[in-house]
Order: structure tokens, then C-alpha cells, then sequence
């Protein structure tokens, strides 16, 4: 999944509804399964999110600019 580019002070919100997921958040590596949220301050240069499972991951992402 691209990161949004030119995001500054944004906050995410990302809600895993199916599937699992990993987030990279600056040197952290989170990874999130079903039923998992997470909340953090948007940093672009030092995030990623990407399905690692073979299946299909369904997200709710909710962020502000």
C-alpha cells in the first residue's frame, strides 16, 4: 500500500476488519491480525504497511492531512 505523500502532523487510524497486515513504523514492526487497531502520528519517509499473507486484508484506514 502507497504512503500518502506531502503528510504533515497527520494522524492514522488503521482498524484490521480481515486478513492481517504489517505496519513499519520508524524501527518498529508491528504486525496486526483481525480485530487488531492501531493509532499513530503519520511519518511518510518512515512508514509502510503491507500484507505479508497470502489471503486478502480488508482495512479501515482513517487519516487527517
Amino acid at each position: 500500500i502507497p504512503v500518502r505523500k506531502n503528510v504533515k502532523n497527520g494522524q492514522e487510524i488503521l482498524c484490521v476488519l480481515r486478513g492481517s497486515l504489517e505496519l513499519v513504523h520508524g524501527d518498529h514492526a508491528v504486525p496486526l491480525a483481525e480485530g487488531d487497531a492501531v493509532h499513530f502520528y503519520a511519518n511518510p519517509a518512515k512508514q509502510s504497511i503491507a500484507n505479508k499473507s497470502k489471503g486478502v486484508t480488508v482495512v479501515l484506514w482513517v487519516g487527517t492531512i
